[in-house]
């Protein structure tokens, strides 16, 4: 008798035809060869982690990118801080203050000998008078202050950008930041051969 067996590859069958016997044998060696894994195949299982793989391994990474980050916001903040307290120079953060305990003598003799008409030739004076009268090279934003305070004068609204601008656009001064300001050859020039004196009304 014959058998016909129609196995359809993609379902895992296969067509046979051919005598009963010899069809039930194929039938079952395929079916015996098709449970079997094809080669190469075979499932593999996933390696195994070593310590400090996976997870752990990327945090470490993370953290080792981060350090470089971590590093220049410490370099900005020791930028802005001497021993753990911030810098008192900032500009926004500045208020003039009258310096108490300064002793302004002879500072009244030293301002009048001259006629100015703005407050950056005040503060030139001003800074003069600690270079050359009390030995005073580098001086603060307050000793000016403390010289408007101490004459009476009325000081200018934005302090300490009438002090930049003796520096920046007159460039008589030297600005560094607040606690360290000094007159130029520049500033000595103007005042010796340019500065308006009372004298020179008479």
């Amino acid at each position: 008798m014959t058998v016909k067996l129609r196995i359809d590859l993609s379902q895992g069958i296969l067509e046979v035809e051919g005598e009963e016997d010899f069809v039930r044998e194929i039938h079952k060696e395929f079916q015996s060869y098709a449970s079997k894994p094809l080669p190469g195949a075979t499932s593999r299982a996933a390696p195994e982690k070593e310590e400090g793989e996976g997870e752990d391994s990327s945090e470490a990474v993370n953290t080792d990118q981060q350090q470089p980050l971590k590093k220049r916001k410490q370099a900005r903040k020791q930028k802005t801080t001497v021993d753990g307290q911030a810098l008192k120079n900032k500009a926004g953060s500045y208020q003039p203050a009258v310096m108490k305990e300064l002793k302004l003598d002879g500072l009244k003799e030293y301002y009048q000998v001259y006629d100015p008409i703005s407050h950056q030739e005040k503060v030139l004076i001003f800074g003069s008078y600690f270079k050359e009268e009390k030995n005073l090279p580098v001086f603060t934003a307050n000793h000016l202050f403390t010289c408007y305070r101490v004459l009476n004068e009325k000081p200018p609204g934005a302090f300490l950008q009438a002090i930049r601008d003796t520096s920046a656009k007159k460039s008589w001064l030297n600005y560094v930041d607040t606690d360290n300001i000094s007159v130029v050859h520049i500033g000595e020039t103007y005042l010796a051969h340019d500065m308006k004196r009372k004298s020179d009304a008479k």
